[in-house]
């Protein structure tokens, strides 16, 4: 019997400082990911957070200065979250330090108090399933209607904007309604 494959998953919203860092982590973790895109953290990125009322943030920087400045800089904007801290040891390798080069080990370690275990091949309820159904029929410019008007990015590849709706709990019926006046 081949062994059950498993992702981790956080609840809430990871920030991180690249796309390299989510597509590290996306191999074996599975969440909402905002992207600060190094010192320039995109407005909109901001204002997506701000709407996370009821949803915990973290915060996975790079262990150097710049990640300590984009941190700094989030609690400015008046955000509350949860930092989450690699050593510089574990988090460097031959090109640099980042997130992106710490150990899965590292990280999980780093995450552990607020992981939960979960089978790939998680049931998913009823509205989760529509909304799937419905990101194989939503063009770029309609995810990108919908990002404005939800204030929560645009631009965004297809999984994030699947992992953006399913955190602010955006029901299909929203995204129908929303579509069906524009």
């Amino acid at each position: 019997m081949p062994k059950e494959s498993l992702k981790y998953h956080l609840e809430g919203v990871l920030v991180v400082e690249g796309r390299h860092d989510v597509t590290f982590l996306s191999n074996f973790l599975d969440t909402c990911y905002a992207i600060t895109k190094g010192y320039f953290v995109p407005r909109e990125t901001i204002i997506f957070l701000k709407q996370l009322e009821d949803e915990p943030i973290y915060v996975m920087l790079d262990p150097d200065g710049p990640g300590r400045q984009i941190e700094m800089m989030l609690k400015s904007e008046g955000l509350f979250f949860t930092a989450i801290s690699l050593d510089k040891k574990s988090a460097r390798n031959r090109h640099g330090v980042g997130v992106e080069y710490a150990s899965k080990e590292a990280v999980l370690t780093a995450l552990q108090p607020f992981l939960h275990h979960q089978p790939l091949d998680e049931t998913k309820d009823s509205a989760l399933l529509e909304l799937e159904l419905l990101r194989t029929k939503i063009t770029k410019l309609q995810r990108n209607i919908l990002g404005r008007y939800f204030k929560f990015g645009t631009n965004l590849s297809s999984r994030d904007f699947m992992s953006r709706l399913r955190v602010l709990k955006i029901s299909p019926n929203q995204i129908i309604e929303v579509l069906g006046h524009e």
